[in-house]
């Protein structure tokens, strides 16, 4: 473990560094000049091309992510520690004149093997008007707050469990979202299938419509969503995860420095998979620029006795584990990040979180789970 903890002290030198003040000798106002830190240097190194009044191409960059962490679980069906790689990816980002972007990451290993896994995603967005944007590409069906939320900017180790075992992964198709007044209307339409290889739309079969509505206030965000998904179960890779109806219901309210986030989701199995439920809570405040307070609970079950399963990251590496599913579980999380630099690009995480779940058998699973990890996207 020695090399990996020297990675993460590696990380942490990424700071800011303070540039001293110019001193004026009379009293004519002298402007400060722009100071730069030196991770605001090493971040703009990928920016390959910048015009912003370029006639079609006005910006080009490499963009990527690294995200690992590790676990130690403390559990009464036995304990377990790793650490895991959890996100490797690198892409690219273009925008173009009249409000077109496209953008695109792959997953990249360095255990053996080829360098590009897979595609990850891909993304063509443009702008008809001030208030309508079309999205094309492998993407979310942006189903839940916590799974419209980008990897990078998830404050918990991992998503709640209801998000990881309901909520489809991405798929090939094409959203729109038109604004009028508070209110935004979201439709879109997705093939449930990608290549097994290469994770590119398969078109192989069963598609998914989606549905979504927001209003916006001075009380924060509503917003509903609705997926139904034709499942083909005879495709090779379905990235659908069993349910053809799912609906959630969240709340987002943010004032100054607090942060809370409400959400209910339901899931209707399909071909004799039990229904599942969930209830999330998640608050966040930030100390100062650099220091955050997360919290989550989680509440979630299944009308069956085995219809819903414990985190594979990380509660299923217990040894001794008698049942990965049951019927109810629940888990609070306590955590603190720190941006370092006060830069939300490189972020050092530690959590610590409990979980239970009444298990089909065996009894009861309990767990306490330590996290600590780095957040670094470019």
């Amino acid at each position: 473990m020695t090399h990996k903890t020297a990675s993460l002290a590696a990380f942490a030198v990424l700071g800011s560094f303070a540039g001293a003040g110019t001193i004026a000798l009379d009293s004519t106002p002298v402007e400060e000049p722009v100071q730069s830190s030196l991770l605001d240097t090493v971040l703009g190194l990928p920016t390959l091309y910048d015009n912003p009044e370029g006639s079609f191409l006005q910006s080009f960059l490499l963009i990527g992510r690294y995200h690992g962490q590790y676990y130690y679980l403390d559990s009464n069906q036995g304990n377990a520690d790793d650490w895991d790689n959890r996100r490797r990816r690198l892409g690219f980002s273009a925008k173009f004149a009249a409000g077109v972007d496209l953008s695109s990451n792959f997953n990249v290993t360095w255990d053996g093997g080829r360098f590009v896994d897979n595609l990850e995603d891909v993304t063509l967005r443009f702008k008809p008007t001030d208030d309508t944007r079309i999205t094309v590409g492998k993407f979310k069906a942006p189903v839940t707050h916590e799974w419209r939320t980008s990897s990078n900017s998830v404050a918990t180790m991992e998503r709640s469990r209801i998000v990881n075992q309901a909520v489809p992964d991405k798929m090939g198709g094409v959203l729109g979202e038109v604004k009028t007044g508070d209110y935004t209307v979201f439709g879109g339409v997705f093939d449930n299938t990608v290549d097994p290889d290469w994770w590119y739309p398969a078109f192989d079969g069963g598609f998914s419509a989606y549905f979504g509505l927001s209003r916006g206030s001075e009380f924060g965000t509503t917003r509903l969503d609705y997926l139904y998904s034709d499942i083909d179960t005879d495709a090779p890779r379905n990235n659908t995860k069993g349910y053809d109806h799912l609906v959630a219901l969240s709340h987002l309210y943010t004032s100054g420095k607090l942060s809370l986030m409400g959400e209910v989701l339901y899931g209707s199995g399909d071909s004799g998979r039990a229904d599942v439920y969930g209830l999330t809570i998640l608050p966040m405040y930030d100390l100062n620029d650099r220091f955050r307070l997360v919290g989550r609970y989680q509440l979630a079950g299944s009308n069956s006795s085995d219809g819903f399963g414990l985190q594979s990251r990380y509660e299923r590496e217990a040894p001794d584990l008698r049942s990965t599913t049951g019927d109810l579980y629940q888990a609070l999380y306590l955590g603190i990040n720190y941006a370092v630099g006060g830069d939300q690009r490189l972020r050092l995480q530690n959590g610590v979180e409990f979980s239970r779940m009444e298990q089909s058998v065996g009894g009861t699973f309990n767990a306490l789970t330590f996290f600590s990890g780095v957040r670094f996207h470019f």
